[in-house]
């Protein structure tokens, strides 16, 4: 134990004032490692130097280097998450399933505390065997805790556009006749969190499967008991929160100028199993700017250049439900703000979609993957995006969009709503994002690792100029058996 705390500490940088209080706790349960790593890091290496004068490290930059290899143990590479002292008034869980960030949020109380883990755990096992049939829709599921003594099981509801949930509950411990309405309740809360923001093939397949042959029962029986057993080990008011740990304790106040950051070797070599089937869930990662229960609302129907003398040049979408397309607009302006300089909302037009019919061509948007990031221990991406075909008669739309591509200029990216029976466009310029980019390529260019070759789907006759051979296209093509 004292070995892995040790790594944990020397990896540890958020909150050196936490650190403060560490020392002499450490000490009176004999975690002697784990109090050197925190003197280290504090300063006080004249503390502990002696002892390690006997080893022949008689400077502090030997110690470094020293504590620089408890740092790089191999442990290091397996912790998920961040040293959380669970300190503040809030605190916050987190738990990564099938790519998907569950979080967990509360006042800083045991008893909701327990509930949280009790969910995390509950989630993890219900959809542990699911990583090759169910798949997210959102890269994180907010769950807000809230303390109500009179619930006798628990409640909740979804609130906002996004993925948001209160769940109200007193604590996680219910007498055995009402472990069955308890098993009713959880199946209604993952039902609605699964039928809203994951899909999967089949999902009735899904569902029967996981009751009849993962025996998902048995797997929970002891996902329940969590707060009582907890309570079993750590007695009737358990020191979980950092606040009973640190009273009356000395403080070590922190001498460094900086934070002593111990060199990590980022090429541990590492076992890696190639089959997604048997990859963890935190190996994976959603990303998505799209919301989809917003954009099913709004129905995108149109897209296209738009010119306002007091306003300037820009592009629309145009949706049936204008009041959903707003929202979908207000949600991007909570995210990435007025200004998308980024380019993270990547607007990419595929034109030359169908022989048939020249002029015809599709918009997809999604996140752009040139700006993300993956953590050492990520491997796997799953992108939502959307996309629409265009079917005009002539090139007009078309050779505007390029002339205000190749101008270079800012332009204005903003919702609209279909009005006068789908005759007229209503723009909203109040929820006008500046953009300064737009993609535009031809379909035969489009390769299989190219994210907008989604565009590509059966009854497409892309055009290929005469003088290219093997367009990579046709891999698309043949692959997907179009």
């Amino acid at each position: 134990l004292d070995a892995f705390l040790s790594v944990r500490l020397a990896n540890t940088y958020e909150n050196d004032n936490n650190l403060s209080k560490l020392p002499d706790i450490l000490e009176q349960h004999s975690l002697w490692n784990s109090q050197n790593t925190t003197l280290l890091k504090l300063g006080y290496t004249d503390q502990i130097i002696g002892f390690y004068k006997k080893l022949n490290i008689n400077s502090e930059s030997e110690l470094i280097n020293l504590f620089e290899k408890v740092a790089n143990q191999p442990f290091q590479k397996q912790m998920i998450y961040n040293t959380d002292f669970l300190s503040e008034n809030k605190i916050i869980i987190k738990s990564k399933i099938l790519g998907c960030t569950f979080t967990y949020q509360m006042e800083n109380d045991a008893e909701l505390l327990f509930a949280a883990e009790t969910f995390a755990s509950f989630f993890e096992n219900y959809l542990s065997t699911s990583i090759n049939e169910l798949f997210p829709k959102v890269e994180e599921i907010e769950i807000q805790l809230i303390k109500n003594n009179n619930e006798q099981l628990f409640s909740f509801e979804e609130y906002g556009s996004g993925a948001k949930f209160n769940l109200e509950i007193n604590k996680f411990s219910f007498s055995r006749d009402l472990h069955r309405k308890l098993w009713e309740k959880m199946v209604d809360f993952s039902s609605l969190i699964i039928s809203k923001h994951f899909f999967s093939r089949d999902t009735q397949e899904f569902f029967k499967t996981l009751f009849e042959h993962e025996e998902i029962n048995e797997r929970l029986t002891f996902v329940f008991e969590h707060r009582n057993f907890s309570i079993g080990i750590l007695g009737e008011n358990p020191k979980i929160n950092f606040s009973k740990w640190i009273s009356n304790q000395k403080s070590y106040p922190v001498l460094r100028k900086e934070s002593l950051k111990f060199k990590l070797d980022k090429h541990i070599p590492k076992k890696v199993d190639k089959n997604f089937i048997h990859s963890r869930h935190d190996e994976s990662k959603v990303i998505s700017i799209i919301n989809d229960n917003l954009w099913n609302q709004a129905k995108w129907k149109g897209f296209g250049p738009f010119y306002e003398p007091n306003i300037g040049y820009g592009i629309f979408l145009a949706f049936e439900n204008g009041e959903a397309g707003k929202a979908i607009f207000d949600d991007w302006i909570n995210r990435f703000g007025k200004e998308d300089t980024d380019n993270t909302i990547k607007i990419t037009i595929v034109k030359g979609v169908n022989s048939n019919h020249p002029y015809w061509y599709k918009i997809h948007i999604a996140a752009n993957m040139d700006s993300q990031e993956l953590r050492d221990n990520e491997r796997y991406m799953s992108v939502l995006a959307r996309f629409h075909q265009m079917t005009p008669n002539n090139p007009n739309n078309l050779n505007m969009i390029e002339q205000l591509v190749k101008s270079n200029i800012g332009f204005l990216f903003c919702p609209a709503s279909i009005a006068n029976g789908g005759k007229d466009i209503e723009p909203y310029f109040d929820k006008a994002i500046l953009k300064n980019r737009i993609d535009i390529k031809s379909a035969w260019e489009l390769s299989e690792n190219d994210l907008a070759s989604v565009v590509i789907v059966k009854g497409d006759k892309p055009i290929i100029p005469s003088d290219i051979k093997n367009a990579p296209v046709l891999e698309i093509i043949k692959k997907r058996k179009l």
